[in-house]
């Protein structure tokens, strides 16, 4: 379906004399990263907007997104899958967000959460393993962003607004647990 959507969007760009015919592919790829790159964006809006806590839910999703990009994690093998289980994932979140109590117990979950993500990041994927000194960089870019969303969050904390503390250190917390299931299977494949 995306992929469908950007390819006629291209045809149209093309008709329209923006786009040369022998740069398709290109501009294909282009849309179709795009719009795999902002979905979660899209469905983290969507879903506030049906919950009325858009606020809210963009900052569960802007931490995970720019940890996500450079922490690594578990990766389903089907675009749809994905989706799916992002979706749903998604929406827990959220709705964890708007139930839960800025408290001590969550501080220290958060806190915990990245500490995760500063040891185990960078996680290679099967279908990009990355350099050596991009390992090194990513894992510093993590360790960066995982300081700067604990501020932000501690911030929103001090501030007296625990709404947006609680969606900033839940979007730390689902970036640590998208690790989790690659972090496991790496123990088990190394004690047996």
């Amino acid at each position: 379906m995306i992929e469908k959507g950007t390819e006629a969007a291209v045809r149209w760009l093309i008709a329209c004399g923006a786009v040369k015919e022998e740069e398709k592919e290109v501009y294909c790829y282009a849309a179709y990263s795009f719009l795999l790159s902002i979905a979660p964006l899209l469905l983290a809006a969507a879903f506030g907007l049906c919950l009325g806590c858009v606020k809210q839910s963009v900052l569960i999703v802007v931490p995970f997104m720019a940890l996500r990009k450079f922490s690594g994690g578990y990766h389903t093998k089907h675009l749809w899958t994905c989706l799916m289980f992002s979706s749903i994932l998604l929406r827990l979140c959220i709705l964890f967000s708007l139930v839960a109590v800025c408290d001590g117990r969550l501080l220290a979950v958060t806190l915990l959460a990245g500490i995760s993500l500063v040891i185990w990041s960078p996680l290679d994927h099967e279908n990009r393993k990355l350099e050596p000194e991009e390992k090194v960089c990513y894992k510093k870019i993590t360790a960066v962003l995982t300081a700067v969303f604990l501020m932000t969050g501690l911030l929103f904390y001090f501030m007296k607004i625990p709404a947006c503390a609680i969606s900033v250190f839940t979007g730390i917390i689902l970036s640590a647990g998208m690790q989790m299931p690659v972090v496991f299977k790496k123990l088990f494949i190394k004690i047996h």
